[in-house]
């Protein structure tokens, strides 16, 4: 027992003299799930438009893709960065998320925050806003079931947006006489597909022995058509799928996402192209394929 007692003693002068690492303490890996940051991860919506004084829908919904495409270092603190151009972090001390304005810190999410909690922060405005956790609930995207919270933000009108618990912000939704609503399509967390990302729809469950790319269907087509691929091996693959005409120019680019193992399928629409001959060309890793399509108007 003596022993027992005396390493007990060297443990408690341990913490003692050296501390403990507060932000190690403090940092909830669970929590920091509802903002998933990690470089790859990207995330596809759909805005909706409001206008008049109804704050009725307007035709034409657009869509945009977020993805993190890297780290940086200000203040001697880590930033995830945004290709639209955001620097993002979650505080590992407080659990708050910041963006970096270029100046300062300012708060998008209080991670820690319950039900009928309120703090402030900036999601839907430039400024800091009054916002509540209004309720929390077990959401559900594409598959992907977690723990989520509806955030209301003071103001005019309806100003709302969802967070899920492994996948981020499902939507965001600001109308007062005119505003827009932001709807998750599609995410990439962590290599891991859920719902669409720019037409790419995970078609199967059993994973590829080999790298492919299968023939367009139809084809000859017009003016849409689908192309199929498949991605082998154990891990996350950078992934590019490019569309180029008879002299070797780039047409678009369909696909650029770091891609689980698995078959996908991407849709490719030439409504805007001449008729004619086009190639489409996949480099996943270190395979490389190309094959031939027509379109015919």
């Amino acid at each position: 027992m003596n022993k027992i007692f005396k390493i007990f003693l060297i443990l408690v002068s341990a913490f003692v003299l050296f501390g403990i690492n507060e932000n190690e303490a403090a940092w909830d890996s669970i929590i920091a799930k509802y903002y998933p940051l990690q470089i790859g991860n990207s995330w596809r919506y759909q805005t909706i438009q409001y206008g008049n004084s109804m704050c009725l829908q307007l035709p034409n919904p657009t869509e945009y893709t977020i993805t993190i495409t890297g780290e940086t270092i200000i203040n001697n603190k880590k930033y995830f960065v945004f290709s639209n151009g955001y620097k993002e972090r979650i505080d590992s001390l407080t659990m708050n998320v910041y963006r970096y304005n270029g100046a300062f810190d300012q708060m998008l999410d209080s991670l820690y925050a319950k039900k009928n909690d309120h703090y402030y922060g900036i999601r839907l405005d430039f400024f800091d806003i009054y916002c509540t956790v209004a309720d929390t609930f077990q959401g559900n995207f594409a598959g992907h079931s977690g723990s989520a919270r509806k955030i209301t933000v003071s103001g005019n009108g309806t100003n709302e947006y969802y967070l899920l618990n492994g996948i981020g912000v499902t939507s965001m939704f600001r109308c007062f006489q005119y505003g827009h609503k932001d709807v998750l399509l599609g995410c990439i967390i962590n290599g891991v597909q859920y719902g669409a990302i720019s037409g790419i729809v995970n078609t199967g469950t059993i994973l590829p022995e080999n790298f492919s790319l299968s023939q367009n269907y139809p084809n000859p087509f017009n003016p849409e058509t689908k192309i199929k691929f498949a991605i082998s091996g154990k891990s996350v693959v950078q992934t590019f799928l490019y569309v180029y005409d008879l002299n070797g120019r780039e047409v678009t680019v369909l696909v650029n996402h770091q891609l689980q193992p698995g078959t996908y399928e991407v849709d490719f629409d030439g409504s805007n192209l001449p008729s004619g001959v086009y190639y489409y060309k996949l480099e996943s890793g270190n395979f490389t394929q190309t094959k031939k399509m027509v379109l015919i108007k």
